[in-house]
């Protein structure tokens, strides 16, 4: 192209010299100047054009950092990392605040196994799944999961992954964001607790008033059927209607008598409930000999035609024999309410090396299933045959148990009935959950 050029400009010379006769030396001067002219123009132009796109490629470069800077910026004040995961050649690009977010320092590339080992041990399956299911899918996913940071802290990371397939719809790679969420997490763990918190608040205020009801109900029961025996004996002696030689005197003067203890009674049980509750009753341990407490305490029961059978090792136990009296007492006083008359009652004594067991058994209908984990909590009683009762006796005798740190339970009686279970340890011994001991 550039010779036709040469060739074509010589031959103008030429004739344009023979016909304008002027010399071809100037006419060869002249075209000379105009073209170094033009060449000095075309060259002035290119180097500007070269400094416009030197200046281009610079404010690109500029701009580039710029927004790489801002970028890098905006990740770390997120705590968001970003990253690409080329499948065909195994290259992991994260971003520097993916790595700051693993505890890691900025690097090229992401270690070949660094995922997967940062994952916690607790999560790692659950991730895996959910990552095998995107590649297949190709399908978006979003997930929460621990990771353990190489200094040993587990935080919270929320992973965003957006599968990168080719033309024709095979994975090729995976691309997203990871946020450290630990902040979020916990600020969501201490909004469920202050909930479980207030729940449970509720909880037990809602069982504190089924309490105080239960209580109204049952303590209201009791006192009417003593209060009316003491105020009728009272109206007939005040009217004189009762005189001591009257033959109802003396009867009436034992129910008198009888309802007043009975009263007397279910105010010492409310009190002694109020006291272990709030912990202000201790154990005055001294040695007793249990064989005839048992003896003594159960002669001023009223059976009931009930037979009561005593056995057990002649045992001498380091305890405080008013509360054990109120256990034998109480035990003895539920089998005898709950149980049709005429059938027997058993207690006994096992002397172990770590402490003694009282048992005391019937054979009576048994005690509800429903009922049984309560069963010693106060006011709850069995309701079958509208048995009276405030429901405080088993609760009495859960909480002195625990005064001498033993524990009580109920067991299903062999034959029939039910076997109750008091452990009282030496004061040094841990106290069983449970133990069952072959009835009678």
């Amino acid at each position: 192209m550039w010779f036709a050029g040469i060739v074509f400009l010589a031959t103008f010379l030429v004739v344009e010299s023979a016909l304008t006769k002027r010399p071809l030396i100037m006419r060869v001067l002249n075209i000379t100047a105009v073209a170094g002219i033009a060449y000095l123009v075309l060259v002035i132009r290119r180097i500007s054009a070269e400094q416009k796109l030197e200046d281009l490629r610079d404010g690109f470069e500029r701009r580039l950092r710029e927004r790489t800077v801002l970028l890098d910026e905006s990740q770390r004040m997120a705590r968001i990392g970003s990253f690409r995961w080329d499948a065909q050649t195994h290259t992991n690009v994260w971003s520097d605040e993916l790595f700051r977010i693993h505890g890691m320092e900025p690097a090229p590339f992401a270690p070949a196994q660094g995922y997967r080992d940062l994952i916690h041990p607790d999560d790692f399956d659950a991730v895996h799944e959910k990552l095998a299911r995107s590649y297949e899918t190709l399908e978006p996913y979003d997930d929460d999961y621990r990771i353990v940071l190489p200094s040993g802290e587990v935080r919270w990371m929320h992973a965003h992954g957006e599968p990168v397939s080719d033309g024709g719809g095979s994975f090729i790679g995976l691309q997203g964001t990871c946020q450290d969420v630990t902040e979020s997490k916990e600020a969501e763990r201490a909004i469920r607790d202050a909930f479980e918190h207030e729940q449970r608040i509720a909880d037990e205020l809602r069982a504190l008033d089924a309490s105080k009801t239960t209580f109204l109900q049952a303590v209201s029961h009791e006192l009417r059927t003593p209060l009316t025996t003491i105020a009728g004996v009272a109206s007939l002696l005040e009217g004189g209607l009762l005189t001591p030689g009257d033959g109802r005197y003396e009867d009436m003067v034992g129910r008198l008598t009888a309802n007043t203890k009975r009263l007397g009674s279910l105010l010492d049980d409310l009190l002694d409930l109020d006291r272990l509750s709030r912990g202000i009753i201790e154990a005055r341990r001294r040695p007793t000999d249990l064989s005839a407490l048992i003896g003594s305490t159960t002669s001023q029961i009223d059976m009931r035609d009930h037979p009561l059978s005593i056995d057990g090792d002649n045992v001498i136990a380091n305890v405080d024999g008013a509360q054990i009296e109120r256990i034998v007492e109480n035990l003895v006083a539920n089998a005898v309410k709950h149980t049709p008359p005429g059938t027997a009652i058993w207690v006994r004594t096992i002397e172990r090396d770590d402490g003694v067991e009282l048992v005391v058994e019937d054979s009576g209908p048994g005690v509800l299933p429903e009922i049984r984990d309560s069963l010693f909590e106060p006011f709850v009683k069995d309701t079958r045959g509208h048995v009276p009762g405030t429901g405080i006796g088993l609760s009495l005798v859960y909480r002195l148990a625990q005064v001498h740190g033993g524990n009580v339970w109920v067991d299903d009686r062999a034959g029939g009935g039910a076997s109750f279970h008091v452990w009282l340890p030496n004061a040094s011994t841990p106290k069983p959950e449970r133990e069952t001991v072959d009835a009678a």
